[in-house]
């Protein structure tokens, strides 16, 4: 399954159905409007969550014939793009809002995404590829790292010091009182400790989604290390 779907990923490219911007801010939209600035899906990935946690692509077609028998939440759209030049994967997740007079027909948006990277991506680079990342680039956030167990990765949460996310009202959890701000979650490479952070670090994935901030979620880290040589 992984051969064919990084196959089909080099025919769109070749086909020149990848396409080329900055940063995308698509939080909190619905699939139309999401629709509206990366176009079609390439594929679209979906869960089983069994034991197992499963998963498996379908492409566009095969979608349309089963699609109504899984739940929209149950899976994420997945998008190819470059990002300054650099390739991602876009896994895009819509979840129900329950906001309007009917409460029981739920608006889907997009509650998270997360960005794969397709060619070496260090922390030094991530300001670039990231909505708000000029905030980041300068000093303008917090950042705690986090070690998992296995089979989880390391990872740096990184809460923007910056402003309400405009579709925060959607986004924001229930009896959250504070206005949802940006708030990444940067996976690392296997191995990686609070000791060997630095701008060279290699990044497996980053996930961007709404925040409030509850508490330091893990052990502070100066927000230097997502600044380049250049940037220091």
């Amino acid at each position: 399954m992984r051969k064919m779907f990084i196959l089909g990923l080099v025919i769109l490219v070749l086909a020149g159905g990848v396409f080329a911007a900055g940063p995308v801010k698509i939080l909190g939209l619905t699939h139309q409007e999401v629709a509206d600035i990366l176009g079609r899906p390439a594929y679209i990935k979906v869960f089983d969550y069994g034991p197992a946690q499963k998963y498996a692509y379908f492409t566009l077609d095969e979608w349309e014939m089963i699609g109504d028998l899984a739940p929209l939440a149950q899976g994420e759209d997945v998008y190819i793009r470059d990002v300054n030049g650099a390739p991602f994967q876009y896994h895009v997740s819509f979840t129900p809002v329950y906001l309007g007079p009917d409460r029981f027909s739920p608006v889907f948006r997009v509650g998270e995404y997360t960005m794969y990277p397709e060619a070496d991506l260090v922390l030094g680079q991530a300001a670039a590829c990231v909505p708000q990342g000029e905030l980041l680039a300068r000093g303008k956030a917090k950042c705690w790292f986090k070690q998992y167990e296995e089979p989880y990765l390391p990872t740096i949460i990184v809460q923007m010091d910056g402003p309400e996310l405009p579709l925060g009202k959607y986004l924001r959890r229930f009896r959250e009182g504070q206005a949802p701000k940006l708030e990444l979650e940067v996976g690392l490479e296997r191995g990686t400790s609070v000791d060997s952070l630095t701008p060279a670090a290699r990044v497996v994935y980053i996930t961007v989604r709404p925040g409030v901030f509850q508490g330091a979620p893990g052990q502070a880290v100066p927000v230097d290390v997502f600044l380049s040589a250049e940037g220091r």
